[in-house]
């Protein structure tokens, strides 16, 4: 009979133990409302950002935009009041006078031809 008890004191004790450590985990795992409140925050910190990076990207191609015609403005006032410009294209000379041949001699042939 003693070791009954003793068996029954062990296993009431052991489960006895087990609840502590099962409520112990409880108080530990965090409650419903904080979960929510922080699956909310990580969203809205993620919203923010990827509002931020397309606002970032906006500004920056309207200011590539301006900066591209100020350069091209730049350039063209630069080619209007630039003083080393290509000379004009000269003129072209006069044809020269043709001079009369002074040999009037009949043209032979170089080779002798075979009639065959």
């Amino acid at each position: 009979m003693k070791k009954r008890y003793w068996i029954i004191l062990l296993a009431a004790s052991f489960f006895l133990w087990k609840y502590v450590q099962y409520n112990k985990e409880k108080a530990k795992l965090p409650s419903r409302s904080s979960l929510i409140q922080k699956e909310l925050d990580r969203r809205l910190i993620s919203y923010t950002k990827n509002v931020e990076e397309r606002c970032r990207e906006k500004v920056l191609e309207e200011a590539k935009t301006i900066a591209d015609s100020i350069a091209f403005d730049m350039a063209e006032a630069l080619m209007l009041f630039d003083t080393l410009t290509r000379p004009p294209k000269p003129s072209k000379p006069e044809k020269p006078e043709l001079l009369p041949l002074t040999d009037s001699s009949a043209v032979s042939p170089l080779l002798p031809a075979d009639n065959n």
